[in-house]
């Protein structure tokens, strides 16, 4: 009967660090699914329609003013890439949109205007859906 205790705690010991590894990816699909359905969801508003995609080039000055561009197809692309391994971080880029938008084009812009109304949207869905998730593991760099 030792012999068996011994052998049971032996697997019990090694199939918790499987358990607890398969924990934390569920903690990341979470987490990464809660950010990608804000983007979605800020995606789907009319008013975040000059924020889908990088700012062309083109456009005056932009990038001599703007040193860290953001805009939502990045955000989307940085979260499924898991480049984000708390909500603080991926909630900075997304207010990195708003404060580009407005440093470059003024506070009282249109389209400053549209990212706040687009912005409220997602800090509801951020209160909602990402606050209060348990945080995973940071993941080892491969």
């Amino acid at each position: 009967a030792r012999r068996f205790l011994e052998i049971a705690a032996s697997i019990m010991e090694e199939n918790a660090a499987d358990l607890d590894n398969i924990e934390n990816d569920i903690k990341w699909q979470v987490m990464v699914d809660a950010m990608l359905q804000i983007v979605r969801t800020i995606v789907s508003c009319p008013e975040s329609r000059s924020f889908r995609q990088p700012v062309a080039r083109n456009v005056p000055g932009y990038y001599n003013i703007i040193k860290r561009p953001m805009d939502l197809s990045t955000l989307e692309a940085n979260a499924k890439s898991r480049k984000y391994s708390t909500p603080a971080q991926f909630w900075a880029d997304v207010e990195l949109i708003r404060s580009n938008c407005v440093l470059y084009n003024g506070i009282n812009h249109h389209l400053s205007k549209n990212i706040m109304k687009v912005l409220e949207i997602g800090r509801k869905l951020k209160a909602s859906q990402l606050d209060n998730l348990p945080l995973p593991r940071p993941r080892l760099r491969q």
